[in-house]
């Protein structure tokens, strides 16, 4: 079983009790599935850098960043971030294999959006 997990919020800035479980649950899951993330260039770095132990196995899609971390400060340029990342998400996935299971980290529309279209265009659950 191939089973995605969509992480666009991630910025390296720090993640979510919510974002922790997941990581951790990936663990079990790994053992009987193929287990691919989806994040941003930011969150691959802070992945790495303080969650590594769980890194191990994983496939990991990069979502391309136009703008560098530091600069997400107003609100608008925040937005087009997130506006971008949902967008290059979308794009990838339409020309990725199917993935059986997809799970969205959250209820924010730059998580969302990609597993709706996973689910419509490839037929993933």
């Amino acid at each position: 079983m191939k089973i995605l997990v969509i992480q666009n919020g991630w910025s390296g800035q720090g993640i979510s009790g919510g974002d922790k479980h997941l990581l951790e649950v990936s663990s079990y899951w790994k053992t009987d599935a193929t287990i691919t993330f989806l994040l941003p260039k930011s969150g691959i770095v802070f992945l790495n850098r303080f969650f590594s132990e769980y890194t191990k196995d994983l496939n990991i899609l990069t979502v391309p960043e136009v703008l560098a971390t530091s600069r997400l400060r107003s609100l608008l340029i925040l937005l087009l971030t997130y506006f971008q990342r949902a967008l290059s998400s979308v794009a990838l996935l339409i020309g990725s294999s199917k993935f059986d299971v997809v799970v969205s980290s959250s209820h924010f529309f730059y998580d969302v959006l990609p597993a709706v279209v996973c689910k419509l265009v490839k037929g993933s659950k």
